[in-house]
């Protein structure tokens, strides 16, 4: 399944859901709230240190937040369905 089919069946399974955002713009609103709240994390471990941690484990920690933000808020209509 190629990148250009997936988009496609993104975007039906989008309108089947009557999800109120274009899959591009819900993309960007993804990604844009997941790396700002990565951010956040990233703050708070680095400047803040809340947590004591290396600062190896708090960029890992930050990227996997990162990551499983953009995977939640883009799969967000799966999950509501």
């Amino acid at each position: 399944m190629g990148v250009k089919s997936f988009w496609n069946v993104y975007k039906e399974y989008l309108r089947e859901v009557k999800w109120p955002f274009s899959p591009a713009v819900w993309l960007i609103i993804s990604i844009v709230v997941a790396i700002g709240f990565s951010a956040l994390v990233g703050v708070s471990f680095f400047f803040f240190k809340l947590i004591a941690v290396r600062w190896i484990h708090g960029l890992i920690m930050t990227i996997i937040t990162l990551i499983v933000l953009v995977e939640i808020m883009v799969s967000y209509h799966y999950l509501k369905a």
